[in-house]
């Protein structure tokens, strides 16, 4: 991805509406996202993430972000986020 993008906020929370806001077509669909609520594998507040390049194989490769409420970290494989497709963190 490269140069800046309008992901919504604070009209759309990933790509789900919030805060009675509508869509703007300048918006730009998030690659990934978690389910929003109060239970254990779900989110409250997303905390940006990274592709981990390090040392730990399992990681290599893997988009990690994570929740600053929840402390919940999730991973998707960065070869599969495409700009306009959103996979859910349900979905690994």
């Amino acid at each position: 991805f490269t140069g800046l993008l309008n992901y919504g906020w604070a009209r759309r929370e990933g790509s789900q509406p919030y805060n009675g806001g509508a869509d703007q077509p300048g918006f730009t669909l998030p690659a990934t996202e978690y389910a929003h609520g109060s239970g254990q594998r779900e989110g409250r507040s997303i905390t940006g993430g990274v592709v981990y390049r390090g040392p730990i194989e399992d990681l290599q490769g893997q988009y990690v972000f994570g929740d600053f409420i929840t402390n919940n970290l999730w991973t998707v494989p960065a070869a599969s986020l495409a700009l306009g497709n959103v996979v859910p963190s349900s979905a690994y």
